[in-house]
């Protein structure tokens, strides 16, 4: 966030100014005051807006991580289960060849 207080040259200006008898004094310290007030909100919207893209570009960049790890972890089930079943599926094929074996034989 940049700087938003008041610096050296503006608080020896609001000084000067409580040390006159102006009668415009208090609508000039108001303005100056609202001035500062509308730079400090300001400043604080632009972090806030910094800040909610940066959330965003993380959560989409978490979220894009997160889809690829499950697409890998997907994949490597995927793999797993299909070997698995070519295991199972060849041990069958096994028992039934043995079967027929035994049986013609």
């Amino acid at each position: 966030m940049s700087n938003v207080g008041f610096n050296k040259i503006q608080v020896k200006q609001l000084k000067s100014l409580l040390k006159t008898n102006n009668p415009n004094l208090e609508t000039s310290i108001i303005k100056q005051v609202s001035s500062h007030i509308a730079d400090v909100v300001d400043a604080l919207s632009q972090t806030i807006s910094e800040t909610e893209t940066r959330i965003t570009e993380n959560f989409r960049h978490d979220t894009k991580h997160e889809s690829n790890k499950l697409r890998g972890d997907i994949k490597n089930l995927s793999t797993t289960m299909a070997t698995k079943y070519q295991v199972d599926n060849h041990e069958n094929r096994i028992k039934v060849l043995e079967t027929k074996a035994f049986t013609s034989g």
